[in-house]
């Protein structure tokens, strides 16, 4: 039994080393789940860390989703993790409530993005970025104040033209025409809008020829076409118009129609035509 002893030492040793190696298992670097100014718990007490913040665009539109670039100067005692804090804040930089943006201790990157969600009233807000990079004992922290401008969104929807085929530069009773519209967002938030193409007969009445959901991103724009619309069954000059909306909130409407008349002959001046250019010897062989 006692030449067992060995084999005993040198479990028991392992299992030391085990321990210690546990003991000192790397400290964790960042905590931004926290959810407070880093200083609280990392480094000697200052701001020697250089932080910067940069929305992604300075104006968003009111509930709009937009990124904010984070960076923070590399850590001289060391490579280690990384992370961030979003708090409100003020124009002269005091420290508001939590927005509930974090992100990090999952890396050593310098640079990271927040995603932020603009308020829904308009105005200017300010928001402060804490970031750690480090450890309890050498991490080194830093802030950055940002704002944003939130304004209203415009809800613009339009018929920017309205055309035909260029191969039916005449039209005449009896035939039907292929007309295409362009729609158009210019507003600054997505819409999902009523496009119409309407006819108006010589005599005054109105059909509607089409009618769909168009779904545009802001500043997006989509060619619809129309073919074999309108039949045409009377001669005079008929309106075809593209209507676009209009959308909850709009108020510019002027541009939400497109209007182009065509001028329909008559089947029997087509045919009267045709035989005078045949001519006397052409009509005889008939």
């Amino acid at each position: 039994m006692k030449m067992k002893a060995p084999v005993c030492v040198a479990l028991a040793a392992l299992a030391a080393a085990v321990i210690v190696g546990v003991v000192k298992a790397k400290p964790a670097d960042a905590r931004p789940n926290q959810q407070q100014d880093c200083i609280t718990c990392h480094g000697d007490g200052t701001y020697a860390a250089t932080v910067t913040a940069t929305p992604s665009s300075p104006t968003v539109a009111a509930g709009a989703t937009y990124t904010v670039a984070i960076t923070i100067s590399e850590n001289p005692s060391g490579n280690f993790n990384t992370g961030y804090w979003v708090a409100n804040s003020t124009a002269a930089g005091a420290t508001g409530t939590s927005t509930g943006v974090y992100g990090g201790d999952d890396g050593t990157q310098q640079s990271r993005t927040a995603t932020m969600t603009a308020p829904a009233t308009p105005g200017t807000y300010y928001y402060k970025v804490f970031a750690d990079d480090g450890p309890r004992d050498v991490g080194i922290v830093g802030f950055k104040v940002y704002s944003i401008t939130v304004v209203a969104p415009v809800h613009d929807v339009a018929v920017n033209y309205l055309g035909h085929a260029a191969r039916k530069s005449s039209a005449y009773v009896g035939n039907t025409d292929d007309f295409f519209a362009v729609y158009a967002n210019i507003g600054t938030v997505g819409e999902t809008f009523t496009a119409k193409l309407v006819a108006k007969a010589p005599g005054g009445t109105t059909t509607t020829l089409d009618t769909r959901s168009v779904t545009l991103a802001a500043g997006a724009t989509v060619t619809v076409r129309y073919p074999g619309v309108p039949s045409y069954t009377s001669a005079g000059v008929w309106t075809v118009t593209a209507s676009a909306g209009p959308v909850a909130g709009e108020t510019a409407t002027a541009d939400n129609a497109f209007a182009r008349t065509r001028t329909v002959s008559a089947a029997a001046a087509l045919t009267a035509s045709r035989s005078a250019r045949r001519g006397p010897a052409q009509l005889s062989r008939r």
